[in-house]
Order: C-alpha cells, then structure tokens, then sequence
C-alpha cells in the first residue's frame, strides 16, 4: 500500500541521490557500472519512485515476516516455561505462563486457572515426579490471537502404595493463546490423549545409574528442591 508518508520519502530519496547511489540502494553491485546508471539516469522519475515504493513494500513483507517469527518463538517459550513450572510445581512460573481468566481441559480435569492451580501446586502425592516433553507445535497466528497444538509425551512416577510405577502418556496440548500488553499467555487449553502406557516398576535413582553410584544426591531430578533451580539462581546471579 502507497501511503503518503512512503511516497515522500520515495521522492525525498531520489531527489538527494545520483542514480549510480540509488542502484546500490537497489542491491547493484558498483562494478556493474555505466549501463545500468545510465537506464536509470534514462528512466522517467515516475518510473523511479515506483521503484522506491517497491522497495518499501517489500521491507514491510520482510518486516512482517519477523514480527511473526518473533511471535512464533515467544509462544513456545511460553508453552515450554508452563512444562517446566508443572514439573517444578512452581507456582510463579505457571501463573506468569497463563492468564488469571484462562481455562483448562484436560479430560480428567476442567477448571478456572486458581482450580487448574491447585490442581497442580503443590500436586498430587501419589506423583512422585513428572517429565513433560513438549515436540513440535503448529502454530496459526490471528493477530493478537493464536491458535496451537503442541506434541507431549509426559512421564509420570506414580505411587501405587506398595510400589513406585513409571508412566508415559502421549498427547497434544490444543490451546488458544492471546497477546496482552505485548506478552503472549494462554486464554485457554485442552489436551487429547493418543497413547498411555504403564512400563513397569520404577528404578530407585538415588542409587546411581548403570550399576554406579552418583558422587553428590542432587544428580537425582526430583519434583521440588530439584538442582535446576539452583541453577537458573546462580545464572541469575551471575548475569
């Protein structure tokens, strides 16, 4: 779209500039030289502003193009922080991820986002641990809007009673997110469940793995106290 704006700055550009500067501007290398400034210096001004004006539309595409980039990986930052909030349980976290009106499906569970919290913080004690793994997400941007399916597989260590189970699940996170304030968080969310699966009983990592023993207990992931956060604290620390 010609705007005015962009027409006098088309016509500001040619009239401050000799031809053999605006080719360059146009991507010309110099050493291609006397023939192609003398097309230009033989076109008519009308001809050149539309080439400017083109110019410009083509870096409102390209500025678009990022704008939809950058949106894109804000959103799988965001999907990819509410993962690891739910398996830290950190409160913080999954509330920085989600907004304070959003809604949560989940089959087993429908609620507001303060039920879909207490829900998960501090978390059932019959889960042990939870490893969510969050694969790849299409994602279809309507302005301040999207929406966007994410593949998960999540494992759980479940405690039976007499023992500690492991237990994988794999599905799709379906959620409708929406930009506020220019943050990206989720309005609402609903997961499918493709596949389940009970691998038996599960190993006791405080004693190592492959028959060796850890040199320090934090080696061990655990849901709360994890060494992760320890971590990003002294990351944090040290930006």
């Amino acid at each position: 779209m010609y705007t005015l704006e962009r027409v006098a700055y088309a016509i500001q550009f040619l009239a401050c500039r000799p031809a053999q500067s605006i080719l360059l501007a146009f991507g010309f290398r110099k050493a291609e030289g006397a023939l192609f400034v003398q097309i230009c210096q033989a076109a008519s001004p009308g001809w050149r502003i539309m080439m400017v004006l083109k110019t410009g539309a083509a870096m409102d595409a390209i500025t678009q193009e990022l704008k939809a980039y950058l949106d894109r990986e804000k959103i799988r930052d965001c999907l990819a922080r509410l993962a690891r909030g739910e398996d830290r349980r950190d409160a913080e976290l999954i509330s920085a991820c989600c907004w304070p009106d959003s809604t949560s499906d989940y089959g087993v569970f429908c609620g507001t986002f303060k039920e879909y919290l207490a829900w998960v913080v501090p978390g059932s004690p019959a889960i042990a641990l939870t490893q969510h793994m969050l694969a790849q997400s299409v994602i279809d941007l309507k302005g301040d809007s999207a929406l966007a399916e994410t593949q998960v597989t999540s494992y759980h260590r479940m405690n039976m009673g007499t023992q500690e189970r492991d237990i994988v699940i794999g599905g799709r996170y379906l959620d409708r997110l929406e930009k506020r304030g220019g943050e990206w968080r989720i309005a609402k969310r609903m997961m499918l469940y493709d596949w389940f699966q009970d691998l038996g009983a599960s190993v006791d990592l405080s004693t190592g793995v492959l028959g060796m023993p850890f040199s320090a207990a934090h080696f061990a992931g655990r849901t709360l106290g994890d060494y992760s956060e320890t971590f990003f604290g002294k990351m944090a620390a040290a930006r």
